[in-house]
């Protein structure tokens, strides 16, 4: 069994801690909600994972990319339009996925707020 971490890379490299939930893209690309990093992770269908959003600290942070902050996210889902929806204890937050490769370098754009009923 690996040790928890905070740690890019592919499959046999990489750390995770607490990883809570996953959801997956048509691709093979799986989401998840790396709960004790504070942090949403993702998983290309060669293993390789990288860091999509979040630094390893708590926090409630709308920024891009690394630079955001999540409060111990939980529950994940793939929405329509590249669109990830993200629950953690400050409420629900809005990942807009980039839509190729080609984007990927500028990281996605994240929205919080409540849900709207």
């Amino acid at each position: 069994m690996a040790e928890a971490g905070f740690k890019d890379g592919l499959k046999e490299q990489a750390r995770f801690n607490n990883p809570e939930f996953l959801t997956a893209a048509r691709d093979g690309t799986l989401y998840v909600s790396d709960t004790g990093n504070h942090a949403i992770r993702q998983v290309s269908p060669t293993g390789e994972v990288t860091t999509l959003a979040g630094d390893g600290t708590a926090g409630s942070e709308d920024d891009k990319a690394t630079q955001a902050r999540f409060d111990t996210p939980r529950q994940i889902l793939l929405g329509p339009c590249h669109r990830l929806y993200v629950f953690d204890n400050n409420g629900v937050r809005e990942i807009a996925l980039p839509p190729g490769p080609s984007s990927e370098r500028w990281g996605p754009s994240i929205d919080s707020g409540a849900a709207q009923s």
